[in-house]
């Protein structure tokens, strides 16, 4: 299996057993960081994200994240954006 990052033409190649490697990584929003500008919501091609009633950006389809794609955390300019994965 092959998962591609169409913003970012991330390639990440996937063992017929790896298919739930990427369940396990997917990104989290630091709401003391965030400003709401949605720049995450309006950079991903993937449907990860909506907005809450609260305005901040939401994780709504973590499942939908390319894996090591980074590229909404790139383009975040207050840096809120991690990924659950990365520090275990």
């Amino acid at each position: 299996m092959i998962s591609i990052c169409l913003r970012t033409k991330t390639v990440k190649k996937f063992s017929k057993g790896d298919d739930n490697v990427a369940k396990n990584w997917y990104p989290v929003i630091d709401e003391e960081r965030c400003t709401q500008c949605y720049q995450c919501v309006s950079f991903c091609p993937h449907d990860v994200y909506d907005t809450m009633k609260n305005g901040y950006p939401k994780v709504k389809n973590p499942d939908n994240c390319v894996e090591f794609c980074r590229g909404c955390q790139k383009i975040c300019p207050s840096g809120a954006i991690r990924y659950f994965g990365d520090v275990r």
